[in-house]
């Protein structure tokens, strides 16, 4: 199961909570219009979940899956076969990490400054200097 902090999951927690209104649901699954952002995201590794993902999508249609562990029992080669417009090779869950704290420090407010908090002494100086420009962000009203 998934993580219930936003950013353990941060495209699903945009798509269920502040940006609900500009997702579009497949069963379990959720995404943006295309013309907006490309990810797509699911609340947990439920199988079924994966299923309402992998539904036919428009063709040429690419979506980007974010920090979620592949359905149980399927192998690289069927995941890559069977998501072929999902998967994304090396997918570096830092940079996942550091694009939530930007979008946090554009659009976030008082609730965040918790998470925020928490990443601004983190370690990993990237996520860190991040988290800090959007406290500051945030603190300034933009």
């Amino acid at each position: 199961m998934i993580g219930t902090d936003v950013l353990d999951n941060p495209v699903w927690s945009a798509l269920a909570g502040p940006q609900a209104h500009l997702g579009l649901v497949r069963g379990r699954a959720r995404c943006f219009p295309l013309d907006l952002s490309p990810f797509a995201a699911l609340p947990d590794d439920d199988p079924a979940a994966w299923d309402d993902l992998a539904e036919p999508a428009a063709p040429g249609e690419v979506r980007v899956l974010a920090d979620v562990a592949p359905p149980p029992a399927v192998s690289a080669w069927e995941l890559v076969e069977r998501f072929d417009r999902l998967y994304v090779p090396r997918n570096d869950p830092r940079y996942l990490r550091r694009n939530a704290l930007v979008a946090l420090g554009n659009s976030g407010g008082a609730e965040d400054v918790e998470v925020l908090e928490r990443f601004a002494a983190d370690d990993d100086e990237l996520l860190r200097e991040h988290a800090e420009w959007a406290l500051a962000r945030i603190e300034a009203g933009r």
